[in-house]
């Protein structure tokens, strides 16, 4: 995509801190895309889990690090970006280790799960972190290629880790979490080297006092809620669809790693042509295009079942989280005050990571409690969408407020 890497996206490749972020992230998504895809399948078919338990494990990971997205936001604009990337790399790694350790020993299953949630804040910190550094180090009409050129290095580190991870997992899973603790000190070290402090010493917030919460500015609290619901759907995306289609379309671990990979390589071939043909298209609208193309590409799962279908399905899918991922990082830091960058980005992830979570609950229930009808589950997918395509139309331009001037016009 050549005619793509020009203009910004060219000087986007040139920038230090956009590119190691990019590139980190390419590694990471390598390596941890392994372990989240296939840890519901190693608690189900090797611990016996219920599909219904792995949801609400999931779950609890999520809500035990509200706290800790409020905290780790607010020090963010205290101290800086750059310390809490140091800081919380290392802890990720060392609980990567801890838990391949804890699969090759067949420990109690109930230390694995406290050793997931024990990760869940500070890979929440490092991804926030991430948001706040390449808000800093963008302008704003650069903003969405910039989110968009980290999901491409992203994505194609998701097309090759669930691949490979098919033929690790027939190995043993413990690899799977052994292979992200390396890779995120490979991390840390980039970061080290490449990565400055992006928040300048006179807009830091004082050390002292109370953290803070946007809790009045209503734009900020009615788009982070539409966004945290759209996650209904969107979530599905997962854990979810990884159990339906073992449950209902019988399909290896292998073919789950291909169906996966091919997403990488789908987001890495037509993102950037995503961004352009939605270039002018406002914001909500974009958001609320691609969350229908979710609900319906979900749908349509109850009415084939073969492998070219699920290949073309993930096309769609793939589309739908092109249109959607990289401006829902837009809409954040284009709400966010400067100073207060981390506590907004801090912000979103305890909203977005107490509702968000609700997806594979909702959708694990379903396939434990309705085995013989599955179809269920995607039509009420389909009609939640349909809902909050509704209510975001009707007041989202009424109450949504940038600080600054959106690339897509008024959001």
């Amino acid at each position: 995509m050549p005619e793509l890497l020009e203009g910004s996206v060219r000087s986007l490749l040139k920038n230090k801190i956009v590119a190691t972020i990019s590139f980190n992230q390419f590694i990471r998504v390598f390596g941890r895309s392994q372990a989240w895809i296939f840890l519901p399948l190693y608690l189900n078919e090797v611990r016996n889990v219920p599909y219904f338990t792995i949801g609400i494990v999931l779950f609890i990971m999520a809500v035990t690090s509200v706290p800790f997205g409020i905290y780790g936001g607010n020090l963010m604009d205290r101290i800086g970006r750059r310390k809490m990337l140091l800081m919380a790399t290392p802890a990720i790694a060392i609980l990567f280790m801890l838990i391949s350790a804890s699969i090759f020993l067949d420990l109690n299953v109930f230390l694995f799960y406290v050793l997931l949630i024990l990760t869940e804040p500070f890979m929440n910190i490092q991804g926030s972190a991430d948001n706040v550094i390449i808000t800093d180090s963008t302008t704003s009409a650069e903003r969405t290629n910039a989110f968009g050129l980290v999901r491409i290095l992203l994505n194609i580190g998701f097309a090759m880790g669930p691949a490979i991870g098919g033929f690790i997992a027939g190995i043993s899973y413990g690899y799977i979490f052994l292979i992200p603790a390396v890779l995120t000190l490979i991390e840390m070290i980039l970061y080290f080297l490449y990565v400055p402090e992006t928040l300048k010493a006179e807009n830091r917030q004082p050390k002292s006092g109370g953290f803070s919460f946007p809790k009045k500015d209503m734009a900020f609290i009615f788009a982070v809620f539409a966004i945290s619901i759209m996650f209904l759907v969107m979530g599905q995306w997962g854990t979810t669809l990884t159990l339906f289609w073992k449950a209902y379309d019988n399909i290896s671990d292998v073919e789950v790693g291909i169906l996966y990979g091919t997403n990488g390589l789908y987001v890495a071939i037509f993102q950037m042509y995503t961004n352009k043909i939605f270039a002018r298209v406002r914001d909500h609208i974009r958001l609320l295009i691609g969350l229908n193309i979710y609900a319906f590409g979900f749908f349509a799962l109850i009415f084939f079942r073969s492998f070219l279908f699920l290949l073309a399905d993930v096309f769609v899918l793939t589309m739908a989280e092109n249109i959607t991922a990289p401006i829902i990082s837009t809409i954040i830091s284009r709400l966010a005050p400067y100073n207060k960058r981390g506590q907004y980005f801090g912000a979103f992830q305890v909203i977005a990571g107490v509702i968000g979570p609700s997806a594979p609950v909702m959708g694990t229930f379903f396939i434990q409690y309705f085995p013989g009808n599955l179809g269920i589950l995607w039509i009420v997918v389909l009609l939640i969408s349909l809902l909050i395509t509704a209510v975001t139309l009707l007041f989202w331009s009424r109450v949504v407020k940038y600080q600054d001037d959106p690339l897509s016009g008024s959001g």
